[in-house]
């Protein structure tokens, strides 16, 4: 999926704070890929160790009402991944990565909500107040039936553009460069670049992908555990 400029049409979203017209570009987020990912924190991967338990190998099931999803992501994701992060942060040395700081995954009520807009989910800073400390990575969570990556392949579809316009307005109101989309099929991370709606979205990511240490592949979980260890590098989250 080369950069491309986006030919805007009729408006779909009722929220006057955003609206497709605020995306002008957008491209592939190359880097969001297995190798660097393991480039980057291959030593944790390889060396740390979770106890091992029970866990839910099948892929959620297709859901229709988006209420039902945050549910069903803390069921598959919520638990795990915060016990992953746990292990990195524990692992990691005082010279490993120093510009780290300790972040969460959690719903987005536990991070700040500037004029009480609120993201489905959030990546936060363990040691501030919940008041005032900003959701680096603001996670929107659609059906499948409200959102694929399939639309991107459609210049006519402006539902998936709707959709960016949302994630970007969360990511400006929290001044960051990360967030993600993710639905009951997938997972689609997405950078900004600027203040002038051009954003990179890496490759959709399926909750059937499964991998082992021998055959590793990209994950639900891997990409999640990835873009909140981006989020917690203090020199690089923020993007005003």
């Amino acid at each position: 999926m080369p950069f491309q400029s986006i030919v805007h049409h009729q408006e779909n979203t009722r929220n006057p704070e955003y609206n497709a017209g605020q995306i002008h570009g957008i491209g592939v987020w190359n880097a969001f890929s297995l190798e660097q990912v393991t480039l980057e924190f291959g030593n944790v991967l390889e060396n740390s160790h979770i106890a091992a338990e029970p866990i839910l190998h099948t892929p959620p099931r297709p859901v229709n009402p988006q209420a039902a999803m945050p549910a069903r992501v803390h069921c598959y994701v919520t638990n795990q991944l915060s016990r992953a992060l746990r292990t990195a942060f524990n692992f990691f040395g005082p010279n490993d990565h120093p510009h780290l700081t300790t972040v969460q995954f959690d719903v987005g009520s536990l991070a700040r909500t500037p004029r009480r807009f609120t993201p489905t989910l959030a990546v936060f800073s363990a040691a501030m107040p919940d008041t005032v400390r900003p959701n680096r990575v603001p996670g929107l969570i659609k059906t499948s039936a409200q959102w694929s990556s399939g639309m991107i392949k459609n210049p006519l579809e402006t539902v998936h553009i709707t959709t960016f316009a949302k994630v970007n307005f969360d990511m400006r109101q929290h001044q960051t460069r990360y967030s993600f989309i993710l639905t009951d099929r997938e997972l689609v991370a997405v950078r900004r670049l600027d203040g002038y709606g051009n954003l990179e979205l890496s490759r959709p990511v399926p909750w059937t992908a499964h991998g082992t240490a021998d055959h590793p592949r990209m994950t639900i979980l891997l990409a999640l555990w990835y873009i909140c260890l981006l989020a917690a590098d203090e020199q690089g989250w923020r993007l005003a």
